[in-house]
């Protein structure tokens, strides 16, 4: 019980480091669009950071899997955040996937 206590502790610690780099992330995005709102062509930096708002929202805000109705007004964290989850269970289990097959 205290092994599997220790995984949902690293795996929230995990998404609360995935939700502070996406909110960052798209701060940056939107300040940098903001003040460019009506060029044309906007900025290989900008559209990285596009690329990776979108990789990092990847699968449940970028593809809608949900109706934005659900969740109005702060209630938008609980998909962000289950998003997040989502993100840090793969890693965690990736992680230790490949710790287990690289040990010696």
């Amino acid at each position: 019980m205290k092994h599997l206590t220790k995984k949902i502790i690293v795996i929230f610690i995990i998404a609360l480091v995935h939700l502070g780099v996406c909110k960052t992330v798209v701060a940056i995005a939107l300040g940098a669009t903001s003040g460019n709102a009506f060029e044309v062509k906007i900025s290989m930096w900008v559209k990285m950071l596009i690329w990776i708002t979108k990789v990092l929202y990847f699968p449940i805000i970028s593809l809608s899997l949900y109706s934005r109705q659900w969740f109005p007004g702060k209630l938008i964290y609980i998909p962000i955040f289950t998003n997040s989850l989502l993100w840090a269970a793969v890693i965690y289990f990736t992680v230790r996937y490949f710790a287990k097959r690289l040990k010696p």
